[in-house]
């Protein structure tokens, strides 16, 4: 019984921590993007629904979920589904979860996505990660150098995402296939109406 006792001690003590340590988190959240109790409310059923859902904890989601109200996401976007976007595309490379939560920002906002496209869209960008010899880290320089200019000539995420498979397996990756990708776009938009052509 001392021994049982004991055990079941340990297991509430552990379960008491992870819950402290996930509502610290979400805590953090909330300090970071200015919720109000009822959008932490929300913040928290997403997070335990995604962690209850996928590999990674309810704490984990949360931590996606600081990063991505740090860069400026709406809370609405967040809990509405690119943080589980950022999760399943985490869990789909096995990329940390801060790359997945900065990609999935970047590309939401770049090519003004609602938060209803955002596991579509990590989907695209995971099976093209996975279809390429660039990790999911060389993704985001891509992302970040080429999708602005690629969204102004009216190109989609997954007009972008095809290209970096292309260069990729042809052994142009990281920074090189970035900058290799938005010169062509800049070439593109420099020669005016001959991009319909």
């Amino acid at each position: 019984f001392t021994i049982a006792g004991g055990a079941i001690t340990g297991f509430f003590g552990l379960a008491t921590h992870a819950s402290m340590n996930f509502e610290a988190q979400i805590s953090a959240v909330g300090a970071v993007s200015n919720a109000t109790a009822e959008e932490l409310d929300k913040l928290r059923e997403v997070a335990l629904q995604v962690g209850a859902d996928t590999t990674f904890s309810a704490t984990e989601v949360a931590q996606a979920m600081e990063i991505l109200a740090k860069v400026g996401m709406d809370l609405e976007d967040i809990y509405g589904g690119v943080a589980e976007g950022a999760v399943r595309l985490s869990e789909a490379t096995g990329a940390d979860i801060t790359t997945s939560a900065e990609i999935a920002a970047t590309a939401m906002t770049v090519f003004k996505l609602s938060a209803e496209d955002a596991v579509d869209v990590m989907n695209t960008l995971a099976q093209s990660a996975n279809a390429s010899t660039m990790d999911l880290s060389d993704w985001i320089t891509a992302i970040q150098y080429a999708a602005p200019i690629a969204a102004t000539l009216g190109y989609t995420i997954d007009d972008v995402a095809q290209s970096l498979v292309i260069l990729g397996n042809s052994g142009i990756t990281g920074s090189v296939a970035a900058t290799s990708l938005r010169n062509m776009l800049n070439q593109l938009a420099d020669s005016g109406s001959k991009v319909n052509e």
